[in-house]
C-alpha cells in the first residue's frame, strides 16, 4: 500500500485528491473519523496553506470552512460571510484555484480498485490515465480500475409546492434549527467521504434543476438516483408569475424561456451563464471554475423564488471530464429535484 500511495502523491499532490485509509487509532483520535475505521489525508496546494503547515510539527485536522449543507467557498469572503458572528481568522490566499472540492478516493489492494466516493477537481479520466501511465513503468497498478462508489445519499427533507422560498433548504427553516442540528450531525456520522448528502452545496434560495426532454415521472441520473419532480407551472399560476435566478449553461435555459415566454409567465431578475469564462478554457472548465462563485451569487437576488440550472446530465457531451462532477454539484445544490414547465 504504501508503494501505491507513494505514486498517488507524487502524481497528484500538493492538489485536489484526498485519499482514505485505514486509521491507526494509537495515533489518531476517533474523533476525527465520525464514527468510522476511517481517515482521510491531502495536501494542499495552496502556498500560504503550505507555508502554514511547514511551520507545524503535527497534522492539521479541519472541517469544510462553510456551515453544513451551504455553497462551499472559493474565496475569503465567503467564508467570511458564512462566519462573520463567529471570532475566526482567516487565512487569505486569493480565490481558489481548482474551485471546486478534492477527488475523495479509497484505494483497495485486494479489489484491485481505486474507488471515487466523492467527485472532484480531479477526473475519473484523470485517474485512469494515471493507472495506464504507472503499468508502462512499473506492475503496480497491474490490473487496477476505477470506479465510483454508488450510494444513495442522506434524503433531504421533502420539497414543498406553493412559494419557491418554503423549501427543504434547512436555511429558511430557522424555527426548527436545533432539531435539525441533531439530525444533520446523526446522519452525519458513520459516514467515509464528505460530500455524500443528497441536499449539499446548496444557496439559501430554493433551486431546481430544468430538464426539457426528460419523461419527469420516470427519471433517473447515470447512477440510477431518482429524481424528484415539480411543476413551476402550479406555483406560477398561485403567484401569477415566477421570478427566477438563472444558472445557465451553454444558454440552454436563455434559449427554452425565449422560445416559450407567452406560457411561462417568468420573470428572470438575473441570468449567468456558467460556461463563460476564459476562451482558452472548455466551456466544462469555466462551469467547474465558476459554479461554486456563481451559486453564491444567486444568493444576492432574495426577492427571487428560485435558482434555476440545467439538468447538466442530458445538456454536457459525455465526453467532457468535468461533466460527473458538475452534474453531480447540481444534482445536490438542488436536491435531485427537476422543475417541469406543464
Amino acid at each position: 500500500m504504501k508503494t501505491i500511495l507513494d505514486c498517488l502523491g507524487k502524481k497528484f499532490w500538493p492538489g485536489p485528491l484526498t485519499i482514505i485509509l485505514k486509521a491507526n487509532f494509537s495515533t489518531i483520535t476517533k474523533y476525527i473519523t465520525a464514527n468510522t475505521e476511517f481517515v482521510s489525508f491531502r495536501i494542499p496546494k495552496s502556498e500560504k496553506a503550505l507555508a502554514l503547515l511547514s511551520k507545524l510539527d503535527f497534522p492539521v485536522a479541519a472541517p469544510s470552512a462553510n456551515k453544513f449543507c451551504h455553497v462551499s467557498p472559493v474565496t475569503a469572503k465567503h467564508v467570511y460571510s458564512d462566519f462573520e458572528e463567529y471570532p475566526v481568522t482567516i487565512l487569505d490566499g486569493g480565490m481558489c484555484e481548482f474551485n471546486m472540492e478534492s477527488t475523495v478516493i479509497k484505494p483497495d489492494l485486494e479489489a484491485k480498485k481505486i474507488y471515487i466516493y466523492r467527485k472532484g477537481a480531479i477526473s475519473f479520466i484523470d485517474l485512469t490515465s494515471f493507472i495506464e501511465e504507472q503499468n508502462k513503468t512499473n506492475n503496480l497498478f497491474s490490473d487496477f480500475s476505477v470506479e465510483y462508489i454508488v450510494k444513495s445519499p442522506t434524503k433531504a427533507h421533502p420539497v414543498k409546492e406553493g412559494n419557491g422560498k418554503s423549501s427543504n433548504s434547512s436555511h429558511n427553516n430557522e424555527s426548527n434549527g436545533e432539531d435539525q442540528d441533531r439530525k444533520d450531525k446523526d446522519e452525519s456520522e458513520n459516514m467515509e467521504a464528505p460530500g455524500l448528502f443528497l441536499k449539499h452545496y446548496s444557496p439559501k434560495i430554493q433551486t431546481y434543476m430544468v430538464s426539457t426532454s426528460l419523461s419527469l415521472s420516470h427519471s433517473n441520473d447515470s447512477e440510477g438516483l431518482a429524481y424528484n419532480s415539480i411543476s413551476l407551472y402550479k406555483q406560477v399560476l398561485k403567484a401569477k408569475g415566477l421570478k427566477c435566478v438563472v444558472l445557465d449553461y451553454d444558454g440552454y435555459i436563455k434559449k427554452y424561456i425565449k422560445e416559450n415566454k407567452e406560457k411561462l409567465m417568468i420573470e428572470v431578475v438575473a441570468i449567468r451563464d456558467l460556461a463563460e469564462g476564459d476562451s482558452e478554457k472548455s466551456r466544462c472548465k469555466n462551469a467547474l471554475s465558476n459554479m461554486y462563485d456563481f451559486l453564491r451569487w444567486t444568493e444576492d437576488y432574495p426577492e427571487a423564488d428560485c435558482v434555476l440550472v440545467p439538468l447538466l446530465e442530458e445538456v454536457i457531451p459525455n465526453d467532457q471530464p468535468e461533466k460527473a462532477t458538475l452534474s453531480d454539484r447540481a444534482l445536490k445544490a438542488s436536491s435531485s429535484t427537476i422543475a417541469s414547465f406543464i
